[in-house]
């Protein structure tokens, strides 16, 4: 984050970094607020613009962070109300921006780079769940849920373009949408018909989107 000063004026970061403080109102530090706080004491030229908002609800704290530079200025920050994920999204606006061009962030996942990496690793992922988590298939649940959507990102590039093109179709999308509701809504209840619930939506997924690739493909 450091090297983008040296490209850019006004910077904007923003994102889950898991990082606690008291600067900027935690009630404890861990390791990567300890690291976050000695790099913005360091640099000056990033400011916290959400101290003290609550936006996890599992541990009231402050984890989503909005940064940007002494060059921007924000009219409002605030919290939105609760849509499904264990977060609060969080909205701000900023005074006399002016967007010059539209261009949007596409992101390309390399899926079969992600098949063959899981399909290698599978043997440590069992055994992580037999003396790890044997006991609790809640935690195990949330713990590759959360490996999983990691993966992920390492497996993805981005990249910018002036046209945005879906490649998926607005019911699918909201097939998505919903499914990622009853993920957040089982790992707060446990329940067993919630993850029975997404099971079944999981392959009611499966199902779609290979319909979805066989016409598209064919």
């Amino acid at each position: 984050m450091s090297s983008l000063r040296k490209n850019f004026k006004n910077i904007i970061i923003v994102g889950d970094l898991n990082a606690k403080h008291t600067s900027w109102g935690c009630t404890t530090i861990n390791h990567k607020g300890r690291i976050l706080a000695e790099w913005l004491d360091n640099i000056s030229i990033y400011e916290i613009q959400n101290q003290g908002m609550e936006t996890s609800l599992p541990s009231d704290t402050t984890i989503d962070l909005v940064l940007i530079t002494s060059t921007l200025s924000l009219s409002q920050c605030q919290t939105l109300p609760y849509t499904g994920s264990d977060q609060l999204p969080i909205f701000f606006e900023f005074n006399g921006i002016t967007l010059q061009d539209s261009y949007y962030t596409i992101s390309k996942t390399y899926w079969n780079i992600y098949r063959i990496f899981l399909i290698t690793i599978s043997p440590y992922i069992q055994q992580e769940y037999e003396t790890t988590f044997a006991n609790d298939k809640s935690e195990w649940f949330t713990f590759f849920q959360k490996f999983l959507h990691a993966v992920k990102e390492r497996m993805t590039i981005f990249h910018m373009t002036k046209q945005q093109r879906p490649t998926l179709s607005p019911s699918f999308r909201s097939i998505l949408k919903h499914k990622h509701y009853l993920q957040n809504k089982y790992r707060h209840s446990k329940l067993e018909e919630d993850r029975v619930r997404v099971r079944s939506w999981n392959k009611l997924i499966q199902h779609e989107l290979k319909a979805y690739i066989d016409k598209t493909t064919g």
